[in-house]
C-alpha cells in the first residue's frame, strides 16, 4: 500500500523550551510556516501528516482531519521537570520552571488527544506519558543507528583518553561534565595522572569551556563536523549524565563504534543494555571512577564490550528493523 506522507520538520536547531516560548512563534516566522504548511498539504495530497518535534505541533493544518502522528521523541515536560534536580536554580527560578512543566504537560495533552499516534523513543517516556494521558495513543519507537557510518576504527590506535560526545543544547550533558570533572576525573587521574578527556559538542557553556583553559590535559571542541574521530581514538567512552530523559543517542552511536562504554544508570535507561555485557553501568563518584578504571586497565575487558555493544546495536537498532516499525504503525491507523 503507498502512503503519502507529509512531514512537518523544524529546519533550526530546535529550543530546549517549549514549543510556545521558541523563536518559531516569532510572528513572521509563525505565520509564514503555517501559509507554506497548508499550501504543501493542498499541493500535495496525503494520507498522513508526520509532525517531528513538539515546536512544530502548532503548524498542524486547521483543516486537517486525515491521520495525524506527533513524534515528539522525548516526554517534554519530563525532561523539563528533571531540570529541577539540577540544583541550579534559585528560588524563583525553581517557581518559573514549575510553571513551565505545567504548561507544557497541558500542550502534551492537547497534542496527544488529538493524534492518532503519539510516538516517544524510549520505554520510560511512554510510561510517564501513559500515566497522565491515559487515553492517548502513546507508541514507543526508539532511534535507529546508521552502523554503516558509525563503524569501528579500520586502523586508528586508541589512546589512554575518554571521551564524551553531546550537544550542550541539553543542559544535563553540560552538567555531567561539569560534574565528572571536578568530583570523578581526580579519583581516575590519581591513577592515569596524564590521562586526556576531549568533550566534544555544539555550544559549551563558558564553565565548560573554562575547564580547558585551566587544565592542559582537558579539550572542549566545540562543534565537530564528525564526532567519530574523536570516539575512535579514546580507550573510553563515558557518560555520566546525572538526569535527562529519552534515548541517548550518544551511547548508540559509540556502541556502534564498539568502543568500551562507562554510563550512569540514567545515561542507559530504555536502551535495553546490560551492565557488563555491552558496558559497565555505574553511579556514584567512586564506583564510576572504579568502573573506568577496570576497562583502562584491562583491553580485553575493552574490547569484549565494545564488540558485544556493536553487535547489539545492529541486532536492536538497525535501520531496516525500525524502520519497518513506523511502516506498520502508518498502515495501522489509516485502515
Amino acid at each position: 500500500m503507498a502512503l503519502r506522507i507529509l512531514f512537518l520538520v523544524p529546519h533550526v536547531p530546535a529550543s530546549p523550551r517549549p514549543a510556545f516560548d521558541t523563536k518559531y512563534r516569532a510572528p513572521a516566522y509563525h505565520n509564514a510556516m503555517r501559509a507554506r504548511v497548508e499550501r504543501a498539504r493542498v499541493e500535495f495530497p496525503c494520507d498522513i501528516v508526520h509532525v517531528d518535534q513538539l515546536a512544530m505541533a502548532q503548524y498542524i493544518p486547521d483543516a486537517w482531519r486525515g491521520a495525524l502522528v506527533v513524534d515528539p521523541h522525548d516526554a517534554i515536560s519530563l525532561t523539563e521537570a528533571r531540570k529541577l534536580t539540577l540544583g541550579r536554580m534559585n528560588a524563583g527560578q525553581r517557581f518559573l520552571q514549575r510553571y513551565q512543566v505545567a504548561k507544557i504537560k497541558r500542550y502534551e495533552e492537547i497534542i496527544a488527544a488529538r493524534a492518532d499516534a503519539y510516538v516517544v523513543n524510549a520505554r520510560p517516556d511512554l510510561e510517564y506519558l501513559a500515566a497522565f494521558i491515559p487515553r492517548a495513543k502513546v507508541c514507543a519507537i526508539p532511534n535507529d543507528v546508521d552502523t554503516a557510518y558509525f563503524h569501528p576504527p579500520c586502523e586508528m590506535a586508541t589512546k589512554p583518553g575518554l571521551v564524551f560526545t553531546g550537544s550542550f543544547y541539553y543542559a544535563f550533558n553540560a552538567d555531567a561534565m561539569l560534574y565528572f570533572h571536578a568530583h570523578i576525573l581526580p579519583r581516575v587521574r590519581a591513577v592515569f595522572p596524564a590521562l586526556r578527556l576531549q568533550i566534544v559538542g555544539a555550544n559549551p557553556p563558558p564553565a565548560l569551556q573554562a575547564l580547558a583553559a585551566r587544565d592542559a590535559l582537558t579539550t572542549v571542541t566545540g562543534y565537530v563536523d564528525d564526532v567519530r574521530p574523536h570516539v575512535w581514538q579514546a580507550a573510553v567512552f563515558i557518560s555520566p549524565l546525572r538526569g535527562g530523559t529519552g534515548m541517548k543517542n550518544k551511547l548508540l552511536n559509540a556502541m556502534a563504534m564498539g568502543k568500551a562504554i562507562v554510563a550512569t544508570t540514567s545515561s542507559a535507561d530504555g536502551l535495553g543494555v546490560q551492565h557488563e555485557q555491552e558496558l559497565l553501568l555505574a553511579d556514584g563518584d567512586a564506583p564510576f571512577a572504579d568502573a573506568v578504571l577496570r576497562v583502562l586497565n584491562d583491553s580485553a575487558l575493552a574490547k569484549r564490550l565494545g564488540d558485544a555493544a556493536r553487535a547489539f546495536v545492529e541486532r536492536e537498532y538497525g535501520y531496516p528493523k525500525l524502520a519497518m516499525r513506523f511502516e506498520e504503525l502508518y498502515l495501522r491507523i489509516v485502515r
